[in-house]
């Protein structure tokens, strides 16, 4: 019921990857922190729309890889500054249990996770999460 909160979260990801035309794999691990401020528009009623915007650190660690990093553009880890921000809407009911969507939108900073033959840095892909 207060117009003005801290949402702070984690979110861990791993994926596998296999360079193309190898049978090799590996994994990258990503791991986020962040915290952002959350503006709750309606803060007296049970349905509250809000906005969020914010800051995180997020890391990426290839692991456990059966091939050339290096031969597949990749760096062993990186770390990133993120931006978190978008809007949702959040309900509660008269019990007092919340049920929360919302869209989130995570600008990164600049990474040298990927590179090309030459050791360009490659951008790393900004995603939009529904109901992170």
């Amino acid at each position: 019921h207060i117009p003005l909160g801290l949402d702070i979260g984690y979110t861990g990801t791993t994926v596998d990857l296999r360079p193309l035309g190898q049978t090799t794999t590996g994994q990258l691990v990503g791991t986020n922190f962040e915290g952002a401020l959350r503006w709750n528009v309606l803060p007296h009623y049970s349905v509250t729309p809000y906005l969020f915007a914010g800051m995180g650190w997020q890391r990426y660690d290839v692991r456990d890889a059966d091939f050339s990093l290096s031969d597949a553009g990749l760096q062993e880890d990186e770390n990133i500054v993120v931006f978190p921000m978008g809007a949702g809407v959040a309900y509660r009911d008269p019990t007092g249990i919340t049920f929360d969507a919302r869209g989130t939108f995570r600008a990164a900073g600049d990474s040298e996770l990927i590179a090309d033959r030459e050791r360009v840095q490659a951008a790393l892909a900004v995603r939009l999460v529904p109901g992170d």
